[in-house]
């Protein structure tokens, strides 16, 4: 999905980090939170997801940052600590690239088994 950002965004974001890059990648940071916000969002959309699902967010996020975006997010969304009586689908944010003002955030939804 491709997001065109405004004037006040990074200029160049990796998530993840690639080797050698002088790119920021904290997924914690709160500008990075807000693009997982909007990707997690336009993923549900796209799907047509109704009910509890899944947010599995890049490696290095932290818990404060899965609150965040559970919260932000709303709807069905639960943190993976969340206890639950079956199975429910996924939906992981598996990479965020930011370069100037422009912006692409992969994410996937995976139905419950």
């Amino acid at each position: 999905m491709a997001f065109a950002l405004g004037c006040s965004t990074p200029t160049y974001i990796n998530i993840p980090e690639q080797d050698g890059d002088l790119a920021r990648g904290n997924p914690n940071a709160d500008d990075v939170r807000d693009l997982m916000v909007a990707a997690i969002e336009a993923t549900v959309e796209h799907e047509m997801l109704d009910g509890v699902f899944e947010v599995i967010l890049p490696q290095g996020s932290n818990q404060q940052t899965y609150q965040h975006v559970v919260f932000e997010v709303g709807g069905g969304a639960i943190t993976p600590d969340t206890l639950r009586d079956e199975t429910v689908p996924i939906v992981r944010v598996a990479a965020i690239r930011v370069r100037n003002r422009h912006g692409r955030t992969r994410s996937t939804c995976h139905p419950a088994p």
